[in-house]
């Protein structure tokens, strides 16, 4: 894949880190990366340090998950370091792309294609209205079910009449790939769209967008369906539906969400009013660690991201996993568990009535026409 060499302002953040680090190997214990480069931090920053360049294929093995940091007593923060490395790569030598790169610059492109967005219009911009809720389901869910999506659209409506749904990518692949310029296009798109609709506010479902959101949105109110719907409460009819099963579901909390307290106890509150018996990973909540999606690492260092699907899901000791993210909940499937999105337990009738707790993982094809048939489902809504 080759080198790059590293410009002089990264190298004085790599000798100052370097200069830092204990090598007390804290950043490895749940680090998806370190370990097939190096048996050190120490060591690797020594390295970087003394040789000026890097192989384009270490800083996209890392998952971004920000583990590093949070456990680091000095405050090294790699997922820093090798970001500002992705940034060199994309605004360097063009020839020196990640593998992947082109895989996730289609995806881009699709996602934001006018064959795969749409959004309702029950209200036009300015309107007097107040408490416009825009529903943003991202790529992952409406690439899983678009039955779903709109069955989790139809409760939010039920509760707030004045609901759009809009069809369409954050721009956060772009972003981890270190395409700043391209993920400001993609994210500018987004806004326009949303600015359009008069939202007054965002409802999530994905993790990630959330996070996205959060950072580059401004003047409009970002909030997660989880804590939505802990709020409201479960349909009436889901209450304690699943008391009487056995299965027991340990949690997996995304990573990129690892210090939202409040997102972490919504999930609680709704497994608990639908009488779902749930254990904690060992690592959980504010110390999750990633299912192996991160920093799309499936596409630029598949051999990283398998290890760490794997390891996840082996520390559900075979019990089911349940998930809010649907990559994670894909991952830890890929990875031999027995997984789930919280939204199956909630709105999939399949599983209601039969208790079957296991997603099946679908093909790329499959995924893309299910975002078609999310738009087919939208756009009768117009």
């Amino acid at each position: 894949m080759g080198h790059i060499y590293l410009s002089k302002e990264l190298q004085k953040d790599i000798e100052k880190s370097f200069q830092n680090c204990t090598g007390c190997k804290a950043c490895m214990t749940n680090c998806p990366m370190l370990k097939v480069f190096c048996s050190s931090p120490k060591e690797l920053l020594g390295k970087l340090s003394q040789n000026n360049e890097v192989e384009i294929i270490m800083p996209y093995s890392c998952a971004m998950c920000g583990w590093c940091s949070k456990v680091c007593p000095e405050n090294i923060n790699f997922k820093e370091l090798f970001y500002d490395m992705r940034k060199e790569i994309i605004k360097g030598n063009k020839r020196l792309r990640p593998s992947g790169y082109n895989v996730i610059k289609y995806h881009q492109k699709s996602s934001f294609s006018k064959m795969f967005t749409t959004y309702s219009r029950s209200m036009k911009k300015g309107s007097t209205k107040q408490g416009k809720r825009v529903f943003l389901p991202g790529c992952s869910l409406s690439s899983y079910s678009p039955k779903l999506v709109e069955k989790t659209y139809q409760n939010l409506k039920q509760n707030f009449k004045n609901t759009d749904i809009i069809l369409k990518c954050c721009g956060k692949p772009t972003y981890d790939m270190g395409d700043t310029d391209g993920f400001k296009k993609y994210f500018n798109s987004l806004e326009e769209d949303l600015r359009a609709m008069g939202a007054d506010e965002v409802v999530v479902a994905c993790e990630n967008c959330f996070i996205t959101l959060n950072k580059n949105l401004t003047n409009i109110k970002v909030k997660s369906l989880w804590n939505i719907i802990a709020e409201v409460g479960v349909p009436q009819e889901l209450k304690g539906i699943y008391k009487g099963i056995d299965e027991i579901f340990y949690i997996h909390d995304p990573c990129s969400i690892r210090e939202e307290e409040g997102i972490h106890n919504s999930i609680r509150n709704i497994l608990a009013q639908l009488g779902i018996k749930s254990k904690e990973f060992k690592f959980s909540e504010s110390n999750t660690v990633c299912c192996g999606f991160g920093g799309m690492i499936s596409v630029t260092n598949n051999h990283v991201a398998l290890e760490q699907m794997n390891k996840r899901s082996k520390e559900a000791k075979g019990e089911y996993i349940v998930s809010y993210c649907q990559s994670c909940v894909e991952a830890m499937n890929i990875g031999g568990g027995r997984s789930i999105h919280i939204l199956d337990l909630l709105f999939n009738d399949e599983v209601i009535k039969n208790k079957n707790f296991v997603q099946i993982n679908q093909n790329s094809l499959t995924k893309w026409k299910n975002r078609y048939e999310l738009k087919k489902i939208i756009n009768k809504m117009k």
